[in-house]
């Protein structure tokens, strides 16, 4: 995400509002999808 310009300002805000919809069950995909699906990005 670094290299796609994003802060790590950015980054923390993205980890913590994917941690909330987790947190509340308002993601179908499963931890471990995420997470590779974001590290891809």
């Amino acid at each position: 995400m670094i290299a796609d310009g994003l802060s790590e300002a950015d980054i923390e805000a993205v980890k913590r509002h994917l941690t909330m919809l987790r947190a509340n069950d308002m993601v179908p995909t499963k931890y471990d999808v995420l997470r590779h699906m974001i590290e891809g990005v």
